[in-house]
């Protein structure tokens, strides 16, 4: 009984701490953690990076200064609500 009580309790306070962040608008969650490997696509029109991971791709901010051809393995990372592409 003292352990669904201690889980219930736990349960609680994570769900408390949730609503407090998202008040505060802190939680900013990617579609994965840390950095991933992706694929590079393109350039946008608005100078964007395109890079394609498991099928989706995302608008990146490009960290990289060369060139680079289509399909080239690239860096994808999530922070702060921005994903950002480096090779």
């Amino acid at each position: 009984m003292d352990l669904m009580q201690n889980l219930r309790d736990l349960a609680r306070s994570a769900r408390v701490l949730a609503l407090e962040d998202r008040s505060k608008a802190a939680m900013k969650v990617g579609d994965f953690e840390g950095s991933v490997l992706g694929v590079w696509k393109r350039v946008d029109s608005s100078g964007a990076g395109i890079v394609e991971y498991k099928g989706k791709e995302y608008t990146t901010k490009r960290q990289g200064f060369t060139s680079l051809f289509k399909n080239a393995k690239v860096q994808l990372t999530y922070v702060d609500g921005v994903y950002y592409s480096s090779w």
